[in-house]
């Protein structure tokens, strides 16, 4: 098989895990098709061969998730996406989820399916879908900006708590006219309305 020889040459030993998810999934569709053919034959004398092949395609079966995990969660475009080693998203930054949500919809649909049926992949649009989350690490900034405004709605949180015990909202027992215009500020630029592309 042509696929084989080319996972074991020097090249193929390297490549990337993307890559490895593409030649196992093939490799599968090859020796089921291979398995169905013989069973078709029905000959005595190619029983070994059967069996043989059987014990492959199991191997190969149970390998797959394996390889699925190393090839999704444990890749570097998901590490691309997901780094968190990043300043949080910004309050006007553009976001744009299209190409995200459609790579992660493709590569969820894959993995629900690995032990039914291995689908006909193109490898140019599974790697398409690989290139669109490593483009940005949106992931990493959400995820960011998600924990910066936990700790800041935390300490927030506190402050409130600690007015309503002393039943003063305002220090002074009324409002002052920096109270007013952190109030303002406030309201501007930070309880704004916020939106997604």
């Amino acid at each position: 098989m042509h696929d084989v020889s080319e996972r074991n040459s020097s090249l193929g030993r390297v490549q990337a895990v993307s890559g490895r998810l593409l030649y196992e999934m093939r490799f599968l569709q090859k020796i089921t098709a291979c398995e169905q053919k013989l069973a078709r034959n029905n000959q005595h004398q190619e029983k070994d061969l059967r069996i043989k092949i059987a014990e492959i395609l199991q191997v190969k079966a149970e390998n797959l998730p394996r390889v699925f995990w190393n090839a999704t969660f444990a890749s570097p475009e998901f590490r691309k996406l997901l780094d968190t080693g990043t300043r949080s998203l910004q309050r006007n930054e553009p976001v744009y989820l299209a190409n995200i949500l459609s790579s992660l919809g493709y590569l969820t649909h894959l993995g629900r399916n690995l032990d039914t049926t291995i689908p006909d992949i193109s490898e140019r649009a599974f790697e398409q879908h690989y290139f669109h989350l490593q483009v940005d690490k949106i992931g990493g900034k959400l995820l960011q900006g998600l924990e910066t405004s936990r700790v800041n709605l935390a300490r927030a949180s506190l402050i409130l708590d600690n007015a309503s015990k002393t039943n003063r909202l305002c220090p002074m027992g009324r409002k002052t006219t920096a109270g007013e215009y952190v109030f303002n500020v406030f309201r501007k630029y930070y309880a704004g309305k916020c939106s997604l592309t």
